[in-house]
Formats: structure tokens, sequence, C-alpha cells
């Protein structure tokens, strides 16, 4: 097929599922990761040749999306400030606005040679972004699941040096959890889990059926892991250290008051590109 008929067909196929603008998203995805040329080639080259195996995968990739399986799980990448990382099932798809936070951390960092703690990495992506951005930084990661830090390790070792990040099993609801570690941090952040479990019906199908729940889930209490981390933060920060969260826009002035209770100072809410209350960053008094 030409560039031109695939795109009519892979249009056409979903129009019925996914509004005109997840469609663009996902054809652009289609490009990155499928077709391997940029967007702007096909402007001037609308009658290219798809290889026959690239529309074999345009073809199967269809059949996946029309069941709402998020793009990203059926090729096993996804776009992270600016680098591939490898996804599956067992990490939640990096978003945009993790991006935001990561890019906050690291605008807010003043010593190269700082230590920084990740709670609930997922993917690695935070982590492995930050050692990037900031290579003399020591970092580690920790997270619950044996699946995600598997992940993990696998792109901090296509992305980084083999051994540039300490990756850690721990869970941070573990009264315990402070005991695992020798020193203290200058920075701790986190983008844990807080959709409570008995709003589950409220999201939307892709995440629910695909993505981890183990990563998306608290209790009914959205601020079960806020209240955890800050906790464990009193005594795993450095004086003056500074503590980031990424929050659902909803709970932001609630993991705000959390922080005024506990001692914490200079505590604020950052808002997102889009104007939601995104972020939370506090220091350690």
């Amino acid at each position: 097929m030409t560039y031109s008929q695939i795109r009519l067909f892979f249009y056409d196929q979903l129009k019925a599922i996914y509004s005109a603008n997840e469609i663009n998203g996902l054809w652009n995805l289609c490009l990155d990761f499928i077709v391997n040329k940029p967007k702007l080639f096909f402007i001037t080259h609308p009658e290219h040749k798809i290889s026959q195996a690239q529309t074999l995968e345009i073809e199967a990739t269809v059949e996946r999306l029309k069941l709402h399986e998020p793009f990203q799980y059926i090729v096993g990448k996804a776009w992270f400030c600016d680098q591939i990382f490898k996804v599956n099932s067992s990490v939640l798809i990096p978003r945009p606005e993790t991006e935001e936070l990561v890019h906050v951390v690291c605008n807010e960092i003043k010593s190269d040679a700082c230590s920084v703690l990740d709670i609930g990495t997922g993917s690695g992506c935070i982590a492995i972004s930050i050692k990037k951005l900031k290579p003399h930084c020591s970092i580690t990661a920790v997270d619950v699941s044996d699946e995600a830090l598997d992940i993990a390790r696998q792109n901090c070792k296509q992305l980084l040096a083999k051994d540039s990040i300490s990756f850690k099993k721990a869970d941070v609801l573990n009264p315990d959890f402070g005991l695992l570690f020798q020193s203290k941090f200058d920075v701790i952040l986190s983008n844990p889990p807080y959709i409570p479990s008995d709003t589950a019906n409220t999201i939307p199908l892709n995440v629910l059926k695909y993505e981890p729940h183990l990563a998306l889930f608290c209790n009914d209490d959205p601020l079960q892991f806020y209240k955890a981390i800050i906790a464990h933060a009193e005594n795993l920060l450095n004086p003056g250290g500074l503590l980031f969260f990424e929050v659902h826009e909803s709970f932001a002035n609630d993991v705000l008051n959390l922080l005024n209770t506990n001692p914490f100072k200079d505590s604020l809410i950052i808002k997102d590109i889009h104007g939601k209350n995104r972020m939370v960053r506090s220091t350690r008094a």
C-alpha cells in the first residue's frame, strides 16, 4: 500500500472508537515505531510505498487498538523526555505530565552531586531521565514489583551505563521501609498510586483493562501513599532536602495540607502546562 492508502485505512477503521485527536496521536506513533519515518517526509511523498511487513504490522495494530489496548504496549515502547523506553503491562505508560515533574526537579537541584530517591519507579523513566540530565547525581530507585524493576533495569542498561542507578525492591507502605537505606537523601520524589479502588469504573477502559492496577490504585484513601512517603521523608531527607510529588489535581490541596502538619516548609503547588495542579514541592526543615 501507499502511505495515503494505509493512512486512510487506519483512520477509517478507528473512527468509530477514537476521537480525531486520538487517532492523529496514534497515527503519529505508528510513524515513529512502525514506519520509522517522520511525518514531514510524507507531506511531500504521499504515494511512498509502505512495505508489506509494515502494512501487516499496522493492520494487526489496528485490530488490537479496537480492543482499547494501548499503542505503547502493542509495540513495547514509549517516548519519555526524548528517549524511547521499553514498557509492558507491568509498568505504567509514561505520561507527558511526568516529564514536567522531571524538569521541575532538575531545575531545583542545586548540586550536581546530590542524592535522589525515586519511589515507585515503574519503568525507571523518572530516575533514568534525571540521571541523563544530572549525570553526577547519585540515584536510587525503588518499586514493590519485581516485574517493574526488571523493565527499569533493562531501560537503564539500554539508555545509561549498566549500574548507574541503584534499583531496590521495597514497599513504601512497610513501616520498616526507611531501614533499607544506609544514608539520607537530598531529593525524594514520587508519582504514587492515587486512584481509590472503589472508583475504578470511572477511568478509561484502555487504562483499567491494561495498565497495572498495582501502580494505579490505592485503598479507599487517595492520600494513602502520600502519607506514608511523607512519614518516611521526615527521616530520609537531609535538612533542606526537597520532596516532590506528582498528584491528581483533585488532591493537590490535600497533599499540601499534609505537608503543612509535618516538619516541612515552603510547600507549594506547581501547575502543569495545562494549568492543572499537578505537582507538590516541599523542603525538609
